[in-house]
């Protein structure tokens, strides 16, 4: 029975994807939206940003017109999602089996261990089935793991394929990019040279990957007519949307005080109005947060390379800062998308079967299940009538995902200072 436990977890992952592609409702699907850029792209003959408006980097619009492409453009909505059903399927295992080999190879971990991160792997994917196959963040998740897999600690050099994922990752979905100043830094401080060296090996790496984004945003603008950044500034004029941090304390505040919160659609999200001055620290803090690990990472290194003490780097240590990397986002931006939590599906299972903790462990399970709750169920009844129940299974949900963020976060830089 136990030698058959990896393939009957395997099972199990099979089910929970069958799951999410013919139980999954289209209420709040956005998949009829990708199906309105396939059609404009493949069958009308328009150019994405130029011709017609697409919120998104551009390397989004693969899967969008690829299932146009295998689904023949076909008008009824049912086959569209088939097809993208099927390549998010595919790019779903693909991260499945890349995290396998992270856990054998760089991680080593025993079969059980990896049985186990594919066990979570399936639940956190299952509590999630009605977001799933519905949205582009799969291969948000995947570049993730890709990035986790190419780091290499035992080499100090950067690769050239860690650094064109990262610049792939960008133009899908930026996100993804988020942990390369972090690598920059750690990789650097690794290598046996002197701070000069460590420093100019730093700006060197950083020039070089700011200056790629550069170019090949400047090419994207000429492309599209001068479009392009216009495009990707759309999302900077949202408010501060529901799910967030921030909108779970204004829902609960206001609940507290009896009130209704001014809750509005746009741009394709649930927002709620704060005051100007609550409204800019929401848009501002986030990024402060999260430069701020990075400054914590360089000061941290640098004391001990100047104390002369040895750095040691593993792969464990890349795969805590991925982690934090996207908890920060997750926790402190002021749009949180249901749909954001899919990043975490990977790296969580992965850090969970690295580091056993049932502290930990219940967490997370928590903060899934939690979305699962407000998302699946009934989602309206959030946003249009405020019910108490889901306001506070929101406001539960993002302090937990505060406390988990606090406490991995400084146990990590404890432990890199030491």
């Amino acid at each position: 029975m136990i030698k058959k436990l990896p393939s009957l977890v395997f099972c199990f992952f099979l089910l929970t994807r069958f799951i999410a592609i013919f139980f999954s409702t289209f209420y709040i699907s956005d998949v009829s939206i990708y199906q309105n850029y396939s059609n404009s792209g493949l069958f009308f003959d328009l150019t994405v940003y130029k011709d017609f408006s697409f919120e998104y980097p551009p390397l989004a619009i693969l899967p969008i017109y690829s299932a146009g492409v295998i689904s023949d453009l076909a008008t009824k909505f049912v086959f569209y999602f088939l097809s993208f059903a099927a390549l998010m399927f595919a790019i779903d295992l693909i991260c499945l089996s890349l995290c396998k080999k992270f856990c054998k190879e760089n991680l080593k971990m025993n079969e059980e261990q990896i049985t186990f991160m594919v066990l979570l792997y399936s639940l956190f994917g299952l509590l999630l089935f009605k977001l799933l196959y519905h949205r582009l963040d799969l291969a948000v998740a995947l570049f993730f793991t890709i990035s986790l897999l190419l780091f290499k600690a035992e080499n100090s050099k950067i690769k050239i394929g860690f650094f064109i994922n990262y610049l792939l990752g960008f133009f899908y979905k930026i996100s993804p990019a988020f942990t390369m100043p972090a690598a920059i830094i750690i990789k650097a401080f690794s290598a046996d040279e002197n701070l000069k060296k460590t420093i100019l090996k730093i700006c060197f790496n950083s020039s070089a990957f700011v200056i790629s984004l550069a170019l090949i945003i400047f090419g994207l603008e000429i492309y599209s007519d001068h479009h392009f950044i216009i495009n990707m500034l759309y999302h900077e004029e949202r408010a501060i949307q529901v799910e967030s941090l921030y909108g779970s304390i204004l829902l609960f505040k206001n609940l507290l005080l009896g009130k209704m919160s001014p809750i509005s659609n746009a741009f394709g999200a649930w927002n709620v109005a704060g005051n100007f001055y609550f409204e800019l620290f929401a848009k501002t803090f986030g990024i402060i947060i999260l430069l701020s690990f990075y400054l914590a990472i360089f000061v941290i290194l640098l004391r001990k390379k100047i104390a002369f003490k040895k750095i040691e780097i593993l792969d464990a240590n890349f795969l805590d800062v991925t982690l934090i990397t996207i908890l920060l986002t997750l926790t402190f931006q002021k749009v949180l998308s249901p749909q954001f939590f899919i990043w975490l599906m990977p790296v969580v299972a992965i850090w969970l079967a690295k580091n056993r903790s049932y502290k930990f462990l219940a967490a997370f399970s928590f903060i899934f299940f939690a979305t699962f709750f407000i998302f699946s169920i009934n989602y309206f009844a959030l946003v249009l009538s405020e019910s108490p129940i889901l306001i506070i299974m929101l406001f539960l949900r993002n302090i937990t995902l505060l406390a988990l963020t606090y406490l991995i976060s400084s146990k990590f830089l404890k432990t890199v200072s030491n």
